[in-house]
């Protein structure tokens, strides 16, 4: 079977990768400079705005949209198993409640992120993914987030210069965290 993965936002924001065979830890993308520097392709200019801007909403509608297509032609392939951990009705129930505290959380967001540039206090961004994103669960020592985040806490804590913090990020379309 042949295998065509993409990627959105994989090298640069707003750029598609297409790769055979898969990404991640299956990419066959170079692996260091040396090799990029060999690639004998063009260069675009780097453009400093974001060409292609979503929202919420879109993001939302194409979601449903995506459901509402697998629902309709689920007899077609009986074998097709959804990417998602959790039930969509979850999903859905989450972000929900996540949109209806957004305003909260990006004030509390902008707060922590004054307070840290006035601090002088050194971090690390640890920027999450999504528990189910195939870059935890299959191209990963970890079986969750959850998991790497309880690796990443321990290690930061046991060998992370003295005075600096930990700061995660989450994803954007998680519900779960209030981080």
């Amino acid at each position: 079977m042949n295998v065509i993965a993409t990627e959105l936002g994989y090298l640069r924001p707003d750029w598609m990768t297409v790769e055979y065979g898969g990404c991640s830890a299956l990419s066959h993308f170079p692996q260091s400079k040396q090799e990029l520097l060999l690639l004998d392709c063009p260069v675009s200019k780097d453009e400093p705005a974001v060409l292609y801007p979503s929202n919420y909403a879109q993001i939302v509608l194409q979601e449903l949209g995506f459901t509402a297509f697998n629902s309709v032609h689920a007899r077609k392939f009986p074998h097709y198993k959804n990417h998602r951990t959790e039930p969509r009705t979850q999903v859905y129930a989450g972000w929900l409640r996540a949109r209806m505290l957004a305003k909260r959380r990006n004030r509390d967001a902008v707060a922590v992120r004054e307070q840290l540039r006035h601090s002088g206090v050194s971090y690390y961004l640890f920027a999450l993914q999504l528990n189910g994103d195939f870059q935890i669960r299959d191209h990963s020592p970890f079986a969750s987030i959850y998991e790497a985040i309880e690796t990443v806490i321990a290690s930061f804590a046991q060998k992370a210069p003295e005075g600096t913090l930990l700061l995660l990020k989450s994803h954007p379309l998680e519900y779960r965290f209030k981080i």
